[in-house]
């Protein structure tokens, strides 16, 4: 049905034509919108940024690299956690993950592709150098005897 919306249209009418058909359909059903948005948030962080280019050249070299996202991904949950728990005594880190928080929100309601959140990797390492120097801590005073 969009392509007979569109039929003979020059690119930049066709661009309208749909846009305000898109607008309609949000409209009609924003409940739907927002699950849909939802849904897009973690194709937004499942896959590591390169994943495909990497695939393509070394099934193996994606595998480490996926690994490795996913190790990225839990030692920040580990960090986001911790500095939840610390809530008040931490102002930077809680503007770190509005930062992170916005980017996935801005996303989620346009186009979620891994390649987005790249600008808030930095974020990302930065909680998962908490979550890991927390468990070394955590493991170090565990095996320490006084």
């Amino acid at each position: 049905p969009l392509k007979s919306l569109i039929k003979g249209l020059s690119p930049i009418e066709a661009d309208r034509v749909l846009i305000s058909e898109g607008m309609k359909n949000i409209k009609q059903n924003p409940a739907g919108y927002i699950k849909l948005s939802l849904k897009r948030i973690p194709k937004l962080w499942i896959h590591p940024i390169g994943e495909e280019l990497i695939q393509k050249r070394s099934f193996f070299l994606s595998k480490i690299l996926l690994i490795f996202h996913y190790f990225l991904l839990s030692l920040s949950l580990v960090g986001i956690i911790l500095s939840l728990l610390n809530f008040k005594r931490n102002l930077t880190a809680n503007l770190m993950m509005l930062v992170i928080i916005y980017f996935s929100a801005i996303y989620a309601f346009t186009y979620a592709h891994p390649r987005y959140h790249f600008p808030v990797l930095p974020y990302i390492i930065l909680f998962a150098s908490l979550g890991l120097l927390s468990i070394i801590e955590l493991l170090t005073k565990g095996l320490t005897y006084e």
